[in-house]
């Protein structure tokens, strides 16, 4: 009894510690599944939200690489557009027959028919036969290339030809208007003149001339004694320079050949043969630069420029009055050099290839270039 007794207090003993053991180990393992299950959804939460924020950075980057597609599809359908009406567009002379204006602007000639004549002479003179868009289309781009100045790779893209070939043709034909239009530019061999009325007083009665100076930018050249040469302390730029003369109407009747910048002005009137033209008697006005009455007083010549103030406290009501009336007259000559420097050619910077002699001529291009842009202000109306 005490035996079968004992045994079974140990048996309840041993049951209740293995039921409480079961208990307390199968409490530990649901905790650590929790808390591993816990720590699983907290790194894929994260993980989520890391996806959501690269989806929203690519979202943003497809939104805009979508509108950078619209904008520069749109470009290129402009371009397109602008492209297709340059195709349909033909610069030749057939559209410029119906309009004076388009003439005008392209070539510096007045109207369609001053055109049709220069080139109807240009080609009689000319001796180059055979050319890929014909003999007239050269002389149009020519023209165009004085007046509006377009790079030489544009003429040739527009022309389907090699750069080497467009310079070639404009030279050639750059020859051929200096041979034809310079003679346009004539000192008048009388005397008498037509005066406007601005010029119908005592004092500009016998007014044949007015002159000044000019200077167009080109390139530094590489050689230290042309660019020595060249610059010009006035414009603070290489240039070249010249003489240019007009009457009282305004018509160019004289063209020195072109100096480097740094020539002065004394210096190019006096070699430029300019005094040689002249009447004893005539008057010459010019602006204060020219101080050189002495050598217009050894040919009879009257150098009129406007009074200086230097050394004097007040000028003298008439010295007023003269230089008044002076400058009234004086600025046509600005107008003139005004209109020239209308050719874009001459009014942007020269390329010193221009400055060499080139073709058939002993001259260089850019005074063939000033000349025959010179004769074609001559064929447009007087600016009085």
């Amino acid at each position: 009894m005490l035996s079968l007794g004992t045994e079974t207090v140990c048996d309840r003993c041993c049951q209740t510690e293995t039921v409480t053991t079961s208990a307390a180990t199968q409490t530990d393992l649901t905790w650590d599944c929790v808390g591993k299950m816990m720590d699983e959804h907290a790194v894929i939460v994260q993980e989520k939200q890391s996806l959501e924020n690269k989806v929203a950075e690519l979202q943003a980057a497809l939104d805009s690489a979508t509108q950078r597609l619209n904008e520069v599809q749109q470009q290129l359908d402009e371009q397109t557009l602008i492209m297709q009406r340059s195709a349909s567009f033909s610069l030749d002379a057939g559209f410029l027959q119906n309009s004076d204006v388009k003439v005008k602007f392209y070539t510096g000639l007045p109207n369609y028919q001053t055109f049709r004549t220069v080139v109807d002479h240009a080609v009689q003179i000319s001796s180059r036969r055979s050319t890929k868009i014909g003999q007239e289309q050269e002389l149009l781009w020519t023209f165009v290339k004085l007046r509006q100045n377009p790079g030489l790779e544009d003429i040739a893209y527009r022309c389907q030809l090699s750069v080497s070939s467009v310079t070639t043709f404009f030279h050639y034909w750059l020859d051929i208007l200096y041979r034809l239009l310079g003679g346009l530019i004539l000192w008048p061999d009388t005397d008498r003149l037509q005066l406007p009325s601005c010029f119908q007083n005592p004092t500009f009665r016998r007014v044949r001339c007015i002159i000044d100076c000019t200077e167009f930018f080109i390139e530094r050249p590489s050689s230290l004694k042309a660019r020595a040469q060249t610059y010009s302390n006035y414009k603070r730029h290489n240039t070249v320079k010249l003489l240019i003369g007009i009457s009282p109407s305004g018509c160019i009747t004289f063209l020195s050949p072109c100096w480097g910048g740094r020539a002065s002005d004394r210096v190019i009137t006096v070699q430029s043969g300019l005094l040689d033209k002249f009447f004893p008697g005539d008057i010459v006005l010019a602006d204060r630069g020219f101080t050189m009455k002495d050598d217009f007083a050894l040919k009879g010549v009257q150098l009129l420029v406007p009074a200086f103030t230097r050394g004097k406290k007040q000028l003298t009501a008439e010295e007023v009055e003269t230089s008044r009336q002076m400058s009234r007259v004086r600025i046509h000559v600005e107008r003139v050099i005004g209109r020239v420097k209308d050719f874009r050619i001459l009014r942007d910077t020269l390329p010193v290839t221009l400055i060499r002699n080139k073709g058939q001529s002993n001259r260089s291009a850019v005074q063939k270039i000033v000349t025959v842009v010179c004769a074609v202000v001559n064929m447009n109306k007087p600016i009085l």
